[in-house]
């Protein structure tokens, strides 16, 4: 059974909870990934709604023509990023409070991921082109 997972932004003026049935976590290595992180992307995703507490907090902006970011306007968290035609969200994995069961899965872009990062663990890793195959 999923647990209940709480989350909230540095400053916690934007909070949530929500029941993650696989916490698997996806880096993202993509040029927008790296500018908004300064490395690269790390997030859960979450299919459906998210009751947002601070909503006032939220800034959102259109990132690609597919999906938009968003942010705390008051600490600057990343939040997440969201499929524009579905509710499947990729949530900031650092906002949760326990990530005790969360398990590194894969990582994408690692074609233009910068020499500077080494990451070991064992994930499935997709190139640049492998992405757009699956996502388009």
């Amino acid at each position: 059974m999923s647990k209940i997972n709480k989350a909230s932004c540095d400053c916690g003026a934007v909070s949530f909870e929500i029941r993650l049935d696989a916490p698997n976590v996806g880096i993202c290595h993509c040029a927008s990934c790296q500018k908004i992180s300064s490395a690269f992307y790390a997030s859960v995703t979450y299919k459906g709604e998210i009751e947002f507490n601070g909503n006032d907090y939220i800034n959102t902006y259109n990132s690609s023509a597919w999906a938009t970011r968003s942010f705390c306007k008051q600490c600057g968290s990343n939040l997440f990023y969201k499929l524009k035609e579905t509710p499947e969200y990729h949530i900031s994995a650092a906002l949760f409070d326990d990530k005790s069961n969360f398990t590194l899965k894969t990582q994408m872009f690692t074609d233009i991921k910068p020499d500077y990062i080494v990451l070991n663990a064992n994930t499935e890793n997709m190139t640049r082109q492998e992405c757009f195959d699956k996502w388009g």
